[in-house]
């Protein structure tokens, strides 16, 4: 099918005795036609609250946030921008990835990091899916 989007969740946890795992089967989702668009894109994203450069995707859908940082204590919160706050909901530490699907306008989606240098945040945003 030309219009799908698919992918895969896992995850695991052992912590001495502690143990746990899930892994989904291959998940799919279509993508409308008329959202033929994404961006895939890096960017520095320093201390200050700053936008996610969205390139031509309206209404941003399935994505997927890494930190490029080696150093395991930087890390970029990313979120809902409104009013002026950023209301952080994914925390990315050094070297963290993650995969989620994106509820909010292209236009409130900001990131922020605890670092005045920078950190390096790789991206690709998919064009809403229904």
């Amino acid at each position: 099918m030309s219009l799908e989007i698919t992918y895969k969740l896992q995850m695991a946890l052992a912590n001495g005795s502690l143990n746990d795992s899930y892994a989904s089967q291959t998940l799919k989702a279509d993508q409308e036609s008329t959202s033929a668009r994404l961006i895939r894109n890096t960017m520095t994203i320093t201390n200050v609250d700053v936008l996610i450069e969205p390139g031509s995707v309206l209404l941003p859908g399935w994505s997927v946030f890494k930190s490029l940082s080696t150093t395991a204590t930087d890390y970029i919160d990313i979120g809902n921008y409104t009013g002026g706050t950023l209301y952080p909901l994914i925390r990315l530490y050094g070297g963290d990835e993650q995969l989620v699907r994106i509820g909010i306008a292209a236009a409130n989606l900001y990131a922020v990091s605890n670092i005045v240098g920078g950190v390096e945040l790789f991206y690709i945003i998919y064009d809403q899916t229904p």
